[in-house]
C-alpha cells in the first residue's frame, strides 16, 4: 500500500493515479519477459556487488578471462618503465599456460601466447573502483574523507614462501593493462603499498593482528591480481586512551564478502531419521559374523535386545502414588530410627 501511495501524482484523483501506476507496473513487467538477455530489467538485474563472472576466453589465455568489474571515472595514464616491467613480470609469473614455453629456447609460440610475448601498451587506463570476489574496492585517494574505508588489501602468500604468511597493504591505484592482438585483451591489476611484516606487525595471544601503517616494504612488487585479494580495514585499538598503542599501530579487521555462495546439492541435514535398534534372536553360545571381519565374535545374549525387552504393550505406568510408596519403603530404616528417638524422649519426660 505504501508503494501505491507514493505513486500518487494528482491528489485530486487519488484512485486514478493508483490505478495508472499499478497498470504501468504490470505492463512493464510483462513486456520485460520479451527483451533480449543483454537488456537489464528487474527480472535479470544483477546485484550491485556482482563482478561479472569469468569472461569467455575464445581461445585466449585464462589470465584474460578473470572475473572482476571496474567502475567509476576512467582516465588515461602512462606507466613508468619500472612499473610497466613489474606489472608485466607479475602477469607472466601468474600465467600457468606459458610455463612450457618459458624454459624452451627457440620454440615457436602459438598465436594465443604472442600477445603476452609482445608486452603491454605503455598508455593504460586507471579507475577509482573495482568489484571482485564479493568486495567493492576503492583507491585510497578516492576514499579519503569518506566514512567507509574500502582500500585495505589482504593477500595470501605463495606456497613457495617458507613462511606462507599473509600480506597486508593499501590500494593506491587500479590499472588496466592492454595487450594487442587477436588473442589479446585487458588485464586488471591492483597497485598496492605493502606494510612491513617483519618490523611492523605483531600478533597477541588472541590472534589479533596489529599493523604499523608507517612502515612500508616490498616496493619492487607492488602489483597483484584482483582475484587473489580479500578486503580488510584498519581501525585503532579499542580501550582507554592512555592504554592504547601509538596511532600508527592499528588492528586488522577482515571484511565479509557480499556474494552468493554456491550450495552443493545433497542431503538435507535438518531431516534426520531416528535409528531404531535392530532386534535379533540369539541362542545361547551362538557365534555370529559381524561386518566383514575375519574373526568371529561370540555374543552374550544378555547384552542384546530381544523382542521381550522392547514389548511395551503390557508395561505398567509408574504413578505418583507408586513413587511415594517406594520412597517410604526406602526410608523405612530412618523412620524406625526416628520412632525410637521419640519414644526415648517421652520416657525421659515421664
Amino acid at each position: 500500500m505504501g508503494m501505491l501511495k507514493r505513486a500518487v501524482k494528482n491528489r485530486a484523483c487519488v484512485e486514478g493515479s493508483i490505478c495508472e501506476a499499478y497498470s504501468f507496473n504490470e505492463i512493464s513487467t510483462f513486456v520485460s519477459d520479451y527483451f533480449p538477455d543483454e537488456v537489464l530489467t528487474k527480472a535479470n538485474r544483477v546485484s550491485r556487488h556482482d563482478d561479472g563472472g569469468n569472461v569467455e576466453l575464445n581461445g585466449r589465455l585464462a589470465v584474460f578471462g578473470l572475473s572482476g568489474r571496474a567502475y567509476g571515472k576512467q582516465k588515461r595514464i602512462f606507466l613508468s618503465e619500472k612499473d610497466l616491467h613489474a606489472a608485466h613480470t607479475y602477469i607472466l609469473l601468474n600465467c600457468d599456460e606459458i610455463d612450457e614455453y618459458a624454459l624452451t629456447a627457440g620454440s615457436v609460440l602459438p598465436a594465443n601466447v604472442l600477445p603476452l610475448a609482445m608486452g603491454p601498451d605503455k598508455d593504460q587506463v586507471s579507475c577509482n573502483g573495482y568489484k571482485v570476489n564479493g568486495y567493492e574496492f576503492h583507491t585510497k585517494a578516492y576514499g579519503f574523507g569518506k566514512r567507509t574505508t574500502n582500500s585495505g588489501v589482504c593477500v595470501q602468500g605463495d606456497s613457495c614462501n617458507e613462511l606462507n604468511q599473509v600480506f597486508y597493504g593499501e590500494l593506491e591505484e587500479i590499472i588496466e593493462l592492454s595487450y594487442k592482438g587477436t588473442y589479446g585483451g585487458h588485464i586488471n591489476l591492483f597497485k598496492c603499498r605493502w606494510f612491513d611484516l617483519e618490523k611492523g606487525r605483531r600478533v597477541d595471544r588472541h590472534g589479533i593482528v596489529d599493523i604499523d601503517l608507517h612502515k612500508s616494504a616490498y616496493s619492487n612488487e607492488p602489483f597483484v591480481l584482483p582475484t587473489q585479494t580479500t578486503q580488510v580495514y584498519y581501525t585503532p585499538t579499542p580501550g582507554r586512551k592512555r592504554d592504547r598503542p601509538p596511532a600508527n599501530w592499528q588492528v586488522v579487521i577482515h571484511t565479509p564478502a557480499r556474494r552468493r555462495e554456491e550450495v552443493i546439492a545433497g542431503d538435507v541435514y535438518q531431516e534426520q531419521t531416528l535409528h531404531k535398534p535392530n532386534v535379533i534372536n540369539v541362542e545361547d553360545d551362538e557365534v555370529i559374523q559381524l561386518d566383514d571381519e575375519n574373526e568371529a565374535h561370540e555374543i552374550d545374549p544378555e547384552l542384546l535386545l530381544v523382542e521381550d525387552d522392547i514389548d511395551t504393550d503390557n508395561e505398567e505406568l509408574l504413578t505418583d502414588t507408586d513413587t511415594e510408596i517406594d520412597t517410604d519403603e526406602d526410608d523405612g530404616y530412618e523412620s524406625a530410627k526416628e520412632d525410637d528417638s521419640d519414644s526415648d524422649s517421652s520416657d525421659n519426660g515421664t
